[in-house]
């Protein structure tokens, strides 16, 4: 699991290098918001990103369903890079 983490009012250094270390361990980035107007600045591009993230994985489902047979399903897993098709069956799939 990949943590991006967002700094804020932090306090002591001890807290950043925390942050710091998820964030690097786990494949993310850090980023410090110095003020409110960049933290609301870093959460709109963030979800500006993760609405073009689903766009991309829904225009993925689609185009792949509307080529299988009736029934059939398809697995998308999404990564950073962007969805990928990860399985993909002729059989029905109950959810």
């Amino acid at each position: 699991m990949t943590v991006d983490v967002v700094g804020y009012d932090i306090g002591r250094e001890s807290n950043r290098a925390r942050l710091r270390r998820i964030a690097e361990v786990t494949g993310g980035r850090y980023t410090e918001a110095r003020d409110g107007a960049a933290l609301r600045r870093l959460f709109n591009e963030e979800v500006a990103r993760l609405r073009a993230l689903i766009d991309a994985q829904v225009c993925l489902v689609q185009n792949k369903v509307s080529r299988r047979a009736p029934g059939s399903w398809i697995r998308v897993a999404v990564t950073r890079a962007g969805p990928v098709l990860a399985t993909a069956s002729g059989k029905s799939r109950s959810e």
